[in-house]
């Protein structure tokens, strides 16, 4: 009786464990394939580069580096900036999706120190110099206390 149910709860966990292992294995390598093969939209692979001027005579230059599986798009958001003479350098990490020609994305700094956010919506256009992502950048501004937006213009430098 004894030998019956400890076969019995062994066989459980067996069967648990390897139910387990399938369904992450589908949810992890499965279904990002069969959405990789099945999506038909627009591959805004590669490194994309802005750069702004500002009225105060700052500059700054932006950088995308995207990674794209169907719909799905992450990587990382670079700024390099001017600000007092000092060249300073922010990396974001970037999450969002493509829909209807349209990314929209947010950011999370990779830094501990800090916790702005960005809040991306981009259009893609086909240009004669080729795609670019046209659109606006949502932050908050603790200047004036407000959430605030800028003009953003990014061209692919390398697919």
């Amino acid at each position: 009786m004894t030998e019956t149910i400890l076969i019995g709860v062994l066989s459980s966990v067996i069967a648990t464990t390897i139910w387990i292992f399938f369904t992450k294995y589908f949810e992890k390598v499965t279904l990002p394939w069969l959405r990789s093969f099945v999506y038909k939209g627009i591959d805004v692979r590669g490194r994309w580069a802005c750069f702004r001027e500002f009225p105060d005579q700052t500059n700054e230059d932006a950088y995308l580096n995207i990674t794209q599986q169907a719909d799905k798009i992450s990587g990382t958001f670079l700024i390099t900036g001017n600000p007092e003479n000092k060249k300073e350098f922010i990396i974001y990490n970037i999450t969002g999706y493509i829909k209807d020609q349209f990314i929209i994305a947010t950011t999370n700094s990779s830094h501990n120190n800090s916790v702005l956010h960005y809040t991306f919506l981009l259009k893609i256009k086909d240009e004669i110099n080729g795609l670019c992502l046209d659109g606006r950048l949502l932050f908050y501004d603790d200047k004036n206390n407000c959430v605030s937006s800028g003009k953003l213009y990014f061209q692919r430098t390398t697919a």
